[in-house]
Order: structure tokens, then C-alpha cells, then sequence
């Protein structure tokens, strides 16, 4: 959600636009947002603005999105409000297992392959300490990821969008065949997918000058909030 600020400002700037003293200029509006979303990483609650009392709020109770898993649905809204109950306990542990039991079986390598990007400015390669910044802009390619049997990956590109994985897909790294080749199985709405990942260069400009970036298309996700997961 905005904050308080941002709304008073966007009523602001359409006031003006509009050139009518009134919030918004007049013009119909509709806001629509999940209050139990995280806060906003500065200001107050989009409902401390002063233009938030012109609203009539219409609440949604009943989620289409888990309809036939009520269960499911009652752990995401008592994970959301910080209240973890007994038979919530119990679903985490048992989806976890699920989950394990569907996977081959890891034999977990205790040496990960630590992945360092290869950038390179005008043809020449570059130190990624002095482009971490630069590149940042323009690749969501890391300047490094960890990369072990058993953790867990985020996709950063749409490739492989004709197997269901696209970028922000959540995957497992099942092997490290090489410096340069992994492979990662990745659940999709269908099920489970398990595909090999290679390196992958992002070419872009920066300041007229050709640039690139070899990295895999990757980074860690070691933790994901509830927002990311009943999205």
C-alpha cells in the first residue's frame, strides 16, 4: 500500500491538473489494496491521509483465490496477523514434507559453487566491484549467488516462459553439473518442472558504451514474505 503522504500528494497533483480545488480534482476515484499487506517503508498508513475520509471502503471477506482449500486460506490470513495456531503448525510441517517427497532424492554437496558475474565495459572485462553499482540499473542479474544442492533460487528472466517459468519462478537446485550448467526444478501450476539452467549474458548500454553482464539467470531466496507467497 501507499503511504499517507504519497495519496495527499497523487489528490495534490490531480487538483492542479485539473485546476479545481477539490481532492482529486473531481475526478472519480478507486482505490483498491490489501490493508494487511507490509506498511510502508516510510510515512504513515494510507488511511492517516487527510483525503482517505472521501472513500466509502468496501471490504473483501471471502478469497476466491483459495476457495476449494479453506485450510490453506485460514494459515495465509493467521500467518498475515502474526497468530500461529496448533493445526497450522501441523500444515506447514506436513506441506513441507509433501514437498520433500516429491523431490529425488539430494545428497547435499557441503562445497556450493559461488557464481562471481563476468561484466565487461566497451569489449574489455571489469573488476565487479566498480560496476556493482553501474549494472544494478540495468540487469537484475546478481554480481554473485550461492549456489547448492538443496537451496532455493529465484528465475530472473522470461526463457523459459513456454514451461511455465518466468521471472520470479521459486525453484530448488537438484545438481551443479558445472561452472556454467546447474540443474533446478521449479514447481508450476501444473506441478513440478525440472530443467537445467545455464549462464546467461544481459547486454545493455550505459553511457553509449556496449556493457554485459554473464551470470546465471539467478539469485537466492532464502526467505520469501507471506505478500510474495498469496501472490
Amino acid at each position: 500500500m501507499v503511504s499517507a503522504d504519497l495519496l495527499s500528494f497523487i489528490s495534490d497533483l490531480f487538483t492542479k491538473l485539473h485546476n479545481k480545488p477539490i481532492k482529486f480534482g473531481g475526478i472519480p476515484i478507486l482505490l483498491i489494496g490489501d490493508l494487511a499487506q507490509l506498511p510502508p517503508v516510510k510515512g504513515a498508513q494510507v488511511f492517516f491521509s487527510p483525503v482517505w475520509k472521501i472513500f466509502f471502503p468496501l471490504f473483501l471477506t471471502f478469497s476466491r483465490r483459495q476457495q476449494n482449500d479453506l485450510p490453506f486460506y485460514s494459515l495465509l490470513q493467521n500467518v498475515s496477523f502474526g497468530i500461529i495456531t496448533d493445526n497450522d503448525k501441523k500444515m506447514i510441517f506436513e506441506k513441507h514434507a509433501t514437498i520433500d517427497s516429491q523431490l529425488p532424492s539430494l545428497q547435499l554437496n557441503q562445497s556450493p559453487l559461488i557464481s562471481i558475474a563476468k561484466d565487461y565495459y566497451n569489449d574489455g572485462p571489469i573488476n565487479t566491484d566498480e560496476t556493482d553499482k553501474m549494472f544494478n540499473k540495468h540487469t537484475n542479474y546478481p554480481r554473485e549467488v550461492i549456489l547448492k544442492e538443496g537451496c532455493q533460487v529465484m528465475f530472473l528472466n522470461i526463457k523459459y516462459f513456454f514451461k511455465r517459468v518466468y521471472n520470479g519462478s521459486i525453484g530448488v537446485v537438484l545438481r551443479v553439473l558445472n561452472e556454467s550448467l546447474i540443474e533446478v526444478v521449479f514447481s508450476i501450476s501444473t506441478g513440478m518442472v525440472i530443467m537445467k539452467v545455464k549462464k546467461d549474458t544481459a547486454y545493455f548500454v550505459i553511457n553509449g558504451s556496449s556493457t554485459r553482464r554473464t551470470q546465471f539467470p539467478l539469485q537466492n531466496a532464502f526467505s520469501l514474505t507471506v505478500h510474495k507467497r498469496k501472490a
